[in-house]
């Protein structure tokens, strides 16, 4: 489950793999922010923040990553003609950018339409 928190500067996701176990808080940060600067008393204060109370869990994990925005230039390709690409694998960007969702930008009843006259034009020449 993820939550989106915007109760500080930063927009912050809070993903709940399992509820007793296993969760990720991701928040973003500048790339002026030294990686130092993220302790583990820091990130237990972040994380303390973003549940609403102080609780005892052990951080597994801390570490800095990047997900800039990408977004595919095509959508065949010669070398490949009878080979297409669609839905969310077109593009890529962090979780605060589509705030975690889904983000194709058409159903798939509409992907089966448009993939449809593409291959059909493929197969007609």
């Amino acid at each position: 489950m993820l939550h989106v928190i915007f109760q500080s500067k930063e927009l912050q996701v809070l993903i709940v793999y399992d509820r007793t176990s296993i969760w990720v808080l991701m928040f973003g940060i500048s790339h002026d922010d030294p990686v130092e600067k993220f302790t583990e008393e820091y990130c237990r204060s972040a994380m303390d923040k973003a549940i609403g109370e102080q609780t005892d869990y052990e951080i597994a994990n801390i570490c800095a990553w990047e997900a800039p925005l990408r977004i595919s230039d095509f959508y065949g390709s010669p070398a490949f003609p009878n080979a297409f690409v669609l839905g969310d694998v077109t593009h890529s960007f962090p979780n605060t950018g589509g705030l975690g969702a889904n983000t194709d930008s058409q159903s798939p009843p509409m992907y089966i339409h448009n993939l449809g006259w593409k291959i059909h034009a493929v197969k007609e020449g």
